[in-house]
């Protein structure tokens, strides 16, 4: 055991003065000359001590101060200034010897040699892993969404504006502008127990214990949108002109979406849905709405900025919680021609608590008030 122990203690040593620098060794003499007065075995001015200070730049602390050194020669404030200075080519000769010399040792303290290390995942990483091992299709993991904390109602009190599971982490600390470099990832107990509520989260989100019920097919026929005109229907209206159409609607704005009021807080069920709709455009003419000026000091926009332009329909989906606000996103998009003739179209996606879905006429005329 004794013959092993010093063998080890042979190699360390020799593995030590391989690694020393004999370009640092060069640079003793000034040292020596200039700096062991105060800094040697007499005097450790600052607690530093020179005339021990090893060559080996892969030792942390021998790095920092040779460092320590190079820019107190840069800054030329060593020697102190009651002290004889040294030449100015010889300070300038001792900088130019050193920078690279350490430039070397951070480069070589960065690289992995070719080798990929172990690191751990940053939070959008985090993220889409939770989402693709437990098949989560919520639109608030897609890739594109960025969490952040919004004052929704103006009165200083914010809320997160999704609830993916990372949306309360901190963001990764960039190098070189990137943020999966593994020496900037630091791990932390704070930030493990973060990492596991996410999880728990997760699976929270992605498992049912109660007994589902059969899906059934539902049918909606207008009039669609019975609350006033939330929906951006001129029902109201058509009817009483007597209008041969089932409902008609204007473009949707800020309002004026077309979806079934039994839905307006969500579906509440999540699962693929397969939404169908027949929709028919009429009398693509500039002039079409005629006197439908529905309000006393209201306006008529066109939408469309071409006769032969044809109607486009979009299909979206909405959040309704209240906490986090509205939000919509457009899934797809179709052209009708204004021919008069029914058309349907179909499309299917997954649909997540508590968003639900509706159509919007994109480029169509709506009412404005002045």
């Amino acid at each position: 055991v004794k013959k092993q122990v010093l063998w080890i203690s042979i190699l360390c040593g020799l593995a030590s003065l391989c690694a020393a620098d004999p370009a640092l060794e060069a640079h003793k003499p000034f040292l020596k000359a200039h700096c062991f007065e105060c800094h040697g075995p007499k005097k450790q001015k600052g607690d530093f001590r020179f005339d021990t200070l090893g060559a080996d730049l892969s030792e942390l602390q021998t790095l920092e101060t040779w460092q320590g050194i190079l820019d107190q020669l840069n800054l030329g404030e060593m020697p102190p200034k009651k002290q004889p200075r040294p030449p100015f080519e010889e300070t300038a000769k001792v900088i130019e010897g050193l920078t690279p010399v350490l430039q070397q040792a951070y480069a070589a303290r960065k690289s992995t040699g070719g080798q990929a290390v172990i690191r751990r995942l940053n939070k959008f990483e985090l993220r889409n892993t939770l989402r693709d091992l437990f098949h989560v299709k919520h639109p608030d993991f897609d890739p594109t969404v960025v969490s952040g904390l919004y004052d929704f109602n103006g009165n200083g009190i914010t809320a997160h504006k999704t609830i993916e599971p990372t949306r309360s982490f901190q963001d990764d600390e960039e190098a070189e502008g990137f943020d999966n470099i593994g020496q900037q990832l630091v791990m932390s107990d704070f930030l493990l127990k973060m990492l596991i509520g996410a999880g728990e989260e997760v699976i929270d989100m992605a498992t049912r214990n109660e007994t589902q019920k059969p899906f059934e097919a539902e049918t909606f026929t207008a009039p669609i949108c019975t609350k006033a005109l939330a929906g951006g229907s001129l029902g109201k209206y058509q009817r009483d002109k007597k209008e041969p159409y089932d409902e008609v609607f204007q473009r949707w704005d800020r309002y004026n979406r077309i979806g079934p009021d039994k839905y307006n807080s969500g579906i509440r069920r999540p699962a693929n849905y397969r939404i169908t709709f027949e929709v028919s455009a009429h009398n693509p003419k500039a002039d079409a709405w005629g006197n439908w000026t529905v309000r006393e000091g209201g306006l008529i926009h066109q939408g469309r900025q071409s006769l032969d332009e044809p109607f486009e329909i979009g299909l979206y989906l909405q959040r309704y919680e209240h906490k986090r606000g509205p939000r919509h996103d457009r899934i797809k998009r179709w052209t009708l021609p204004g021919d008069g003739k029914k058309r349907t179209f179909s499309f299917e996606t997954w649909i997540d608590n508590p968003w639900s879905t509706w159509i919007g006429w994109e480029n169509g005329p709506w009412f404005r008030h002045n």
